[in-house]
């Protein structure tokens, strides 16, 4: 027996006992090949399919089939065990030592890729796999309190996201054009916070999402007071504070690398996590290059919410589309809803929507967008909801709805 068909041998034989880990193994593999086996035929697949889980729900072994059978067999009986008993992700380890997370999707998920028996989303849309670390970035799943999950949790979730046109920009750093530590007009830039918190709030938004680097350590304490102090009529679930740089400094007792960080806030005001840049900006002049002057992180969440998992990407972490570690990361873990503050101009904008329209395709995902212009008094809101052809967008900033349910 070749090398190939012991390995869905074994796994055929695992299903019954473990079928999270057979689901790895089977959607490893089908990776792995990079397409389809020979022999691959929808049909007499479907068919095969449903014979492997009528053996499955009656407690027996499954018949050989067609891996790709296999692996739908599999989806479909973890499926029917996760409704018998409330379930966590599965984090799988490989003999190879690689760990995987299995979630359950939404009953409703689709996508463009998951409609073609082409790709593996048609086979397996009861449960989606992802890689516990990709290309040297590690990934945590967050789970949020039940009381803040609840209000998360809404068949059309209103947001407000864009930012401001009140000419204040960060204070670049003179040794580095793209270092920075405070906004040029703390109190300016206090008020344009506050009309848009308000006019969000007047609007029914849970979520609100400020542009990178619009969002000092000054304005951040000011925004969490606000939100602490206004918790009973603002409206708000998660606020998502921009971005800015931070020098490391740990209560005087050493340096750390510069690191641009966001803080994600409840509707109290306290930080329920923070994201930390992975992919610095860069930019040319010329014949040479000039980066942003932060060290990068190695590390990635995600929140876990009932219609699925939620990214927070700060701009260059969701729209890169060099051959880095970041190019590919989020088409590996499939997020329901991406939420990217972002700092840039026409070409970064163009960047982000053809990464969004790609993630729909792939996986159904809803992005928001909330971009600064750099240098100019320019901000823009932007919408990519799974089902359109084309992004909503407005300046400065954009009010819609997620419908988290199909």
């Amino acid at each position: 027996m070749a090398r190939d068909e012991l390995f869905v041998e074994r796994c055929r034989r695992l299903t019954l006992e473990e079928p999270a880990r057979a689901l790895v193994y089977l959607w490893c593999h089908l990776q792995e090949q990079g397409g389809f086996e020979a022999g691959f035929r929808r049909p007499e697949c479907e068919s095969q399919a449903a014979e492997a889980l009528e053996a499955l729900l009656r407690g027996e072994e499954p018949p050989r089939v067609h891996p790709v059978a296999a692996l739908s067999a599999c989806d479909e009986f973890l499926a029917a065990l996760d409704r018998r008993r409330r379930t966590r992700p599965r984090r799988i380890r490989r003999e190879d030592a690689e760990e995987f997370y299995v979630l359950p999707r939404r009953e409703d998920w689709t996508s463009r890729h998951a409609e073609q028996p082409g790709n593996l989303g048609f086979w397996m849309r009861r449960h989606q796999v992802i890689p516990a670390q990709h290309r040297g970035i590690s990934i945590e799943l967050r789970p949020l309190s039940r009381r803040l999950a609840r209000r998360l949790e809404v068949a059309r979730l209103p947001f407000t996201t864009g930012g401001f046109l009140d000419n204040v920009l960060p204070d670049w750093n003179e040794s580095s054009p793209y270092r920075c530590s405070r906004l040029k007009d703390v109190e300016r830039r206090w008020r344009s916070v506050v009309a848009l918190l308000e006019k969000a709030s007047r609007r029914g938004a849970v979520l609100v999402v400020f542009p990178e680097l619009t969002v000092d350590s000054e304005i951040l304490r000011r925004l969490r007071r606000w939100l602490h102090r206004e918790r009973r009529h603002h409206g708000f679930s998660l606020v998502v504070a921009g971005s800015f740089h931070e020098d490391g400094n740990v209560d005087g007792g050493g340096h750390e690398p510069r690191r641009n960080v966001s803080s994600i806030l409840d509707a109290f005001g306290r930080e329920v996590f923070r994201h930390t840049k992975i992919r610095p900006f860069r930019t040319s002049k010329g014949e040479a290059f000039e980066e942003e002057d932060i060290e990068g992180s190695t590390h990635v969440e995600l929140l876990q919410l009932g219609f699925g998992l939620v990214g927070v990407a700060l701009c260059l972490d969701f729209c890169e589309e060099a051959e880095t570690a970041v190019e590919r990361l989020w088409s590996a873990v499939g997020p329901a809803l991406m939420i990217v503050p972002s700092m840039g101009g026409k070409s970064t904008i163009n960047a982000h929507e053809r990464k969004a329209r790609l993630l729909a395709r792939q996986h159904g995902t809803a992005t928001v967008v909330a971009s600064q212009h750099p240098k100019e008094n320019a901000a823009l809101g932007l919408f990519w909801d799974a089902d359109q052809e084309l992004p909503d967008r407005e300046t400065p900033a954009f009010h819609g709805q997620i419908s988290t349910r199909k």
